[in-house]
């Protein structure tokens, strides 16, 4: 909604001057915004937006004491995302209203809509701004305090309607307040400690933390993973050089290994001479009287 604070959510003063009496407001009434109710009243659902149109040639707008506004409706609160603008005044508050800006110079024009279709009209007033609460304190929207009505000293151009100057003179505080939120936005990014990006190093491998007290077998000895295929590679190497068995039965040597390991034949005088003595006992004397047993 609009913006009446003099202070920010820091409790820094920023508009000192900021106040709800004598503001000047833009009226939008829509001809189809409107019910009457079982009583035969008519009610009116009017959009009431703070002004914001410019009041001299060096650019100065409407309501300068106020912050500028981006969101200037007077309106309900939000429910289910839809933002509610038209606020209930009486058939005798917008008559009020009528005449009050009738008295300045183009202070009523056509609202139109998008495809140009006049569907109301616009009037500029000043008036005090209220906050009523009901009588257990719930806050209701901020409306208009129609008995405070003047008019309105805001000029409007031959060139432009009402409703045309205050959509560009919004739309120009919309764009400020992007712009000055992204230079905060850089100027904190510079403010902050830069932290140096750090190298990336490639193909680096793990090693696991040698026990206090020893070290490794050799300076510079390789990781487990290049010490495993170091030795891999050293059995490999020594199975290459030692001599291969022949193909087929293990046990099969080739024929003249197999002469050179078979038993071999003496000749008959040698293996005589070789072969192992019985040894007879000699025949002991026989003594008389000894049976011969």
């Amino acid at each position: 909604m609009a913006n009446f604070r003099s202070k920010d959510k820091d409790g820094n003063v920023i508009n000192p001057n900021a106040s709800t009496k004598g503001v000047d407001l833009v009226v939008n009434v829509y001809d189809s915004a409107k019910h009457v109710t079982e009583k035969g009243n008519t009610v009116h659902f009017v959009d009431v937006q703070v002004a914001q149109i410019p009041i001299d040639a060096d650019g100065t707008r409407a309501n300068a004491n106020l912050a500028p506004q981006t969101m200037p409706h007077l309106h309900l609160d939000t429910k289910d995302g839809q933002r509610n603008t038209g606020v209930a005044y009486s058939d005798a508050q917008i008559q009020a209203m009528q005449t009050v800006a009738a008295q300045g110079r183009n202070h009523m024009t056509p609202l139109l809509s998008k495809d140009g279709e006049t569907v109301g009209y616009s009037m500029l007033v000043k008036a005090d701004v209220m906050f009523p609460k009901t009588k257990d304190g719930k806050s209701l929207p901020a409306v208009m305090n129609t008995k405070s009505l003047q008019p309105s000293g805001v000029p409007i151009s031959d060139a432009m309607n009402i409703q045309q100057q205050q959509f560009m003179a919004v739309a120009m505080n919309r764009q400020a307040a992007e712009a000055q939120k992204a230079a905060q936005a850089q100027a904190t990014q510079a403010q902050a400690p830069q932290v140096a990006p750090q190298p990336v190093m490639q193909n680096q491998q793990f090693q696991a933390p040698v026990p206090q007290g020893q070290q490794p077998a050799y300076a510079g000895a390789p990781v487990y993973a290049d010490a495993v295929a170091h030795a891999t590679a050293q059995q490999q190497a020594a199975a290459a050089q030692a001599p291969q068995a022949p193909a087929g039965n293990p046990f099969n040597q080739p024929p003249a290994v197999a002469a050179a390991l078979a038993p071999q034949t003496q000749p008959p005088a040698v293996a005589a001479a070789l072969a192992p003595q019985t040894q007879q006992p000699a025949a002991q004397p026989q003594m008389d009287n000894e049976p011969p047993f």
